[in-house]
């Protein structure tokens, strides 16, 4: 087993200490940098990037031969907290600064507190670890963007309760919605500034995820671990199932039959990832479907309701009116008048 110590210095310090620990190459463009590895030992990419001088990123995509220890060493007392999203693979925390190590699961979500000593993690051989570490100090962050008192003192709340024990962590709950969030930063398809841009947003989106999903945490404490990994992984099955199948008739009973997956478990992993019922979902999804079947196919209101599974007109322009303010003919009718003034 192979440790590392690193210094939380800058990201480009951070960067040159991991270059020299386990070898690999450095790029540094419009920002972004890059590590990439191609060893006997280590093989993928980790890179990142700083904003304001307040928030920071490291994103991990890494397969190991050897399992390795990496100490994060802060140079003076930690202010900052540690938002950390586990995507693929699976790796320990030290738990309270002793020698108990804490498994993290993958879509699992953690906030740490460093403290004076630093933070302790091993990764683990054999296996692909996808993992972000989003870096914030809220008290600058909160100054400079200058948000109000209401916000502000939400945020300093959550960040009091971390200051207030030393090398404090929340073990978060699995949250699969977070995936997709982690998967666009992989996925940009813009280049220049304008990437730059969009991965900035993207980093702040999925720490704004992040402390909502700490603060839902901590507000159903005692039902957050209701739902298993592998019953959310059924629940993602079930939902992506449900977009590639969208006009079938989906009940709950065949839908708990086919995964084996008990009703309330069901309806609970849709309200944790879609925040949604099943039938909410299957209505919107719909409904979403059919407004781009009006913009982009020639066809009639009833082919559009018979082709998406629905089996009432009526019912199908009141609920289209209900989310786009217009019924599906006069949505119709405003393209083609569009279409043809342009």
């Amino acid at each position: 087993m192979k440790k590392i110590i690193i210094k939380d210095n800058s990201l480009e310090e951070v960067f040159s200490q991991i270059k020299s620990k386990i070898g690999g190459t450095i790029s540094n463009e419009e920002g972004i940098v890059s590590f990439s590895s191609n060893s006997d030992h280590h093989i993928g990419e980790i890179k990142g990037s700083c904003y304001s001088n307040s928030i920071s990123f490291i994103k991990c995509k890494l397969s190991l031969s050897e399992d390795i220890i990496v100490h994060l060493q802060p140079n003076y007392r930690a202010s900052f907290l540690y938002f950390v999203y586990c995507n693929k693979g699976k790796f320990l925390h030290k738990y309270k600064n002793n020698n108990l190590y804490r498994p993290i699961h993958p879509h699992q979500t953690v906030v740490i507190n460093s403290g004076a000593k630093g933070v302790t993690l091993v990764f683990k051989k054999e296996q692909l670890n996808e993992i972000i570490f989003i870096k914030i100090n809220p008290l600058i962050y909160l100054r400079k963007e200058k948000f109000g008192k209401i916000l502000d003192k939400n945020i300093q709340f959550m960040y009091s309760n971390f200051d207030t024990i030393e090398g404090y962590t929340h073990y978060g709950s699995y949250n699969l919605k977070l995936a997709e969030n982690f998967n666009r930063i992989d996925n940009i398809q813009e280049s220049g500034f304008v990437k730059k841009i969009y991965l900035e947003g993207q980093i702040k989106l999925l720490l704004a995820l992040l402390i909502k999903q700490y603060t839902w945490d901590v507000q159903n404490k005692d039902t957050v671990f209701e739902l298993t990994n592998s019953e959310l992984r059924k629940v993602r099955e079930i939902s992506e199932y449900i977009k590639k199948f969208p006009s079938k008739s989906h009940s709950i009973k065949k839908l708990t039959t086919q995964y084996f997956i008990s009703p309330s478990k069901l309806q609970k992993g849709f309200k944790i990832m879609h925040d949604r019922t099943v039938a909410d979902f299957i209505k919107n999804l719909r409904i979403e479907l059919a407004e781009e079947m009006i913009k982009n196919r020639e066809c009639t209101i009833s082919e559009i309701v018979y082709d998406i599974g629905f089996t009432s007109r009526s019912y199908f322009s009141k609920i289209f009116k209900e989310k786009y303010h217009c019924s599906p003919k006069n949505y119709q009718e405003k393209l083609k008048l569009n279409f043809n003034i342009s």
